[in-house]
């Protein structure tokens, strides 16, 4: 009965969020549990949900037409006949459709990622960030090809979404370490965002993609022609630069193209991005929120090759795809959807992933500028968590109090102040430390919290977690 509860919200008992309280035998007193009971869950209506998904891949399932990208051999060997769709929400529903245990390379998909990555990793000089990565790399569309031999007219690449610009933003990524070191962080990244799920790579892509490479290898050399890699736009971030870095970074994009993973876990990667940059299955911050504000805005305007212009007026969600037949596309505060199919249209997007979204959204109100329509017949599926000004303090005290995380990442997206205090002076932190809630406090420090607030009897709480005696809250508050 319990788990036919959680399989009618979306959540597979196999979920690690669920795994320790089955096992105690307390899964009565998990949150997740109670709030798939409740229905309290972003989709709460899940079965009716998943029988209009299932109509929409029924009608896009018999459309043929396209064929697998040519130009990369080990695409061309893929079975045309894969079609895959994996829906995941920020509360970790998950609907799977078709083949979505088949494993295909990233490709395109990973720049994202690999955006995301140089703006939040630092080297040696504690250069990188949002100004230091779009020194090198724009925030333009191109209006031409993903692999094109342009630049812009400040001689670096148009955006992080086409080649030039991944292959750029790949060079920023600990430029100054071991080869090894460079891609085992890009990988960890990848695990991160799925949940900590292992992540595969296929080296017969790699070595495919390393042999038919001459117009990435045009694209390495244009840029350092124009000395794009060593300071691009300002000579204060100028770095030093020698011919043998080209090759290696060339290798460490082809790397990226070649992580491979199934539509599920595409969806769970997205799905973090769905989610602020919180990783929905153990509520670690992979990535800031600015971070995930910015590659959401490139994947709006860059993220469809050069489709990306007819994709948001038609399908208006911030999406990305890629050659092995991949498209998936984040729905901010709600859900992300993959859909995998290798047969291409002629720009290299999948057909029936681009015929998919299309009848989403006809379908439900995804679209950015949905709310604008008066009398709009879309249908509106999530539970709408807006919450009036003067309630956010109780809500987010009461959700610190009984552990309840994602109620927390609910309010935090509705831009609640996490200091918020009661009438005593206390905060989220007081109050989940005085309940031992340790998932909770780790989750409040993760996102910035602040430790030095003292309540009416000027204590903090670390004061709490000492006077209590609870050890392991004792050394997480400690004041640095």
């Amino acid at each position: 009965m319990i788990f036919n509860n959680l399989k009618k919200m979306g959540i597979n008992q196999n979920d690690q969020r669920i795994q320790k309280d089955i096992q105690n035998l307390t899964i009565n007193e998990n949150i997740l549990f109670r709030n798939a009971q409740n229905g309290n869950m972003i989709i709460p209506e899940w079965e009716k949900f998943i029988k209009e998904i299932e109509k929409i891949y029924d009608e896009v399932k018999t459309n043929n037409n396209g064929k697998n990208a040519t130009y990369i051999p080990q695409l061309a060997n893929v079975n045309p006949d894969y079609f895959a769709v994996s829906i995941c929400t920020i509360d970790g529903q998950i609907l799977e459709l078709g083949d979505t245990n088949v494993f295909f390379s990233a490709q395109s998909c990973s720049k994202p990622i690999t955006y995301c990555i140089a703006v939040e990793e630092k080297n040696s000089t504690n250069e990188n960030g949002e100004e230091y990565v779009h020194n090198f790399v724009g925030r333009e569309p191109s209006g031409r090809n993903f692999n094109e031999l342009c630049l812009n007219h400040e001689n670096v690449p148009h955006n992080p979404m086409i080649n030039a610009g991944s292959i750029m933003c790949v060079s920023l990524i600990d430029y100054e370490k071991p080869q090894a070191d460079r891609y085992e962080k890009i990988l960890k990244y990848w695990s991160k965002l799925c949940g900590n799920e292992k992540i595969n790579f296929s080296n017969s892509t790699y070595l495919s993609e390393k042999n038919t490479a001459d117009r990435n290898f045009c694209l390495g050399y244009m840029m350092q022609e124009k000395h794009a890699f060593q300071q691009g736009k300002d000579s204060r971030y100028k770095r030093d630069w020698t011919n043998t870095d080209l090759e290696k970074n060339l290798e460490l994009y082809f790397q990226c193209c070649s992580i491979e993973v199934n539509c599920t876990q595409m969806a769970k990667i997205s799905c973090t991005l769905a989610n602020g940059g919180i990783c929905p299955f153990t509520n670690e911050i992979v990535f800031k929120s600015d971070t995930v504000k910015n590659v959401l805005s490139l994947m709006h305007s860059c993220g469809m090759y050069d489709y990306s212009g007819e994709w948001s007026y038609l399908v208006g969600i911030a999406s990305k795809s890629g050659v092995s037949g991949i498209i998936y596309a984040v729905i901010p505060n709600v859900m992300s959807i993959a859909v995998y199919s290798p047969r291409l249209d002629k720009i290299g997007n999948s057909v029936k992933g681009v015929e998919f979204f299309k009848k989403f959204t006809q379908r439900f109100n995804f679209h950015i500028f949905d709310s604008l329509v008066v009398n709009n017949n879309k249908k509106s599926i999530t539970k709408q968590f807006v919450y009036h000004e003067d309630f956010n303090k109780f809500l987010l005290l009461e959700a610190s109090s009984k552990n309840d995380i994602e109620l927390i990442k609910k309010l935090i997206a509705q831009n609640v102040d996490i200091n918020s205090l009661d009438y005593d002076k206390r905060s989220s932190l007081h109050v989940a430390t005085s309940n031992r809630n340790i998932e909770t406090v780790n989750f409040l420090l993760n996102c910035g919290v602040d430790k030095t607030i003292k309540d009416r009897w000027g204590n903090t709480a670390y004061d709490d977690a000492i006077r209590e005696n609870i050890s392991e809250l004792v050394e997480l508050l400690k004041p640095q």
